[in-house]
């Protein structure tokens, strides 16, 4: 298990917390794996910003490339559920 921070908009963060998505589509340069745990860092005029997903933690629950579902080669879904 890896703890990995992710960057994310505040549109997107505010959508998580409400519950309404719960997959990130990202680059396969990092390499997630189920069972990582996931913090996200709200980035604003490349700035951090205080959220209140900075206190949540998020677990993988499913990771898929182009191998496994229509999905554009170098990119990934990730699926996850809140700790």
């Amino acid at each position: 298990m890896t703890i990995r921070t992710i960057k994310t908009t505040e549109s997107e963060a505010n959508k998580i917390i409400e519950g309404k998505v719960r997959f990130i589509i990202r680059s396969d340069r990092d390499f997630f794996k189920e069972n990582d745990i996931i913090k996200f860092r709200v980035i604003k005029n490349l700035h951090d910003v205080l959220h209140k997903i900075d206190s949540k933690k998020y677990v993988v629950t499913a990771v898929m490339d182009h191998m496994d579902a229509p999905i554009v080669k170098g990119y990934q879904f990730i699926a996850f559920r809140e700790v």
